[in-house]
């Protein structure tokens, strides 16, 4: 019952509008330097950014600062309309991409990225219908991340991403998914997140 009424909540933008709501009523993050800049992704043109607030994952416990970054595209090569349609299950409604984080003693840790757009397509099967589009590839993905986390780091603020484990333990929630489905996964995303670990070192050196 639980997974069926977040689903809900999610396809109607209901979690979305709850989430913007609650925002306001949570300390700001220095993350949000970062809110309503426009900045060039190579293959993917200008994009928007907004950040807002959210509650932690409960593993981090009290006292911590989240929030979520979300990504846009300036020109989609579709109809805004449709556009926004697509990316209302995102969790702030905005969101083409999405990058979970936490702050601790001055630091930001990233935890999350998904492209919630491509996600929406491909679980409809509207790949097709969509295909004038701009999408993320996995490789935009981790340039995206990349330059939101070179952004940071030019204002002055300390970020980075979590090892593959930590990102695993606090994006994925368990108590929606299928039990049969768990297992296959929690391997999926600490193979996915492995990966963006070793193509931003790659990059480093």
């Amino acid at each position: 019952m639980k997974r069926i009424l977040y689903l809900v909540a999610m396809y109607t933008g209901a979690r979305a509008l709850f989430n913007v709501v609650r925002s306001f009523t949570l300390p700001g993050l220095r993350a949000g330097i970062l809110d309503f800049e426009t900045m060039e992704i190579d293959e993917l043109g200008l994009v928007k950014v907004r950040v807002n607030s959210r509650s932690p994952p409960r593993m981090l416990g009290a006292g911590r600062k989240a929030g979520m970054i979300s990504v846009q595209l300036i020109s989609p090569g579709i109809s805004g309309v449709l556009y926004a349609l697509l990316r209302i299950t995102s969790h702030f409604g905005c969101g083409h991409v999405e990058i979970a984080f936490y702050e601790t003693n001055e630091r930001i840790i990233v935890f999350g990225i998904r492209d919630i757009v491509r996600s929406n397509i491909e679980r409809i099967g509207l790949q097709k219908t969509f295909c004038k589009l701009t999408l993320f590839s996995d490789d935009d993905e981790v340039d995206l991340l990349r330059r939101i986390l070179q952004e940071l780091r030019v204002r002055g603020v300390s970020c980075n991403l979590a090892s593959p484990k930590e990102c695993v333990t606090l994006a994925l929630n368990q108590s929606l998914l299928k039990p049969e489905k768990c297992d296959r996964v929690i391997k999926a995303l600490t193979k996915r997140y492995r990966r963006i670990t070793k193509q931003l070192a790659m990059h480093n050196q």
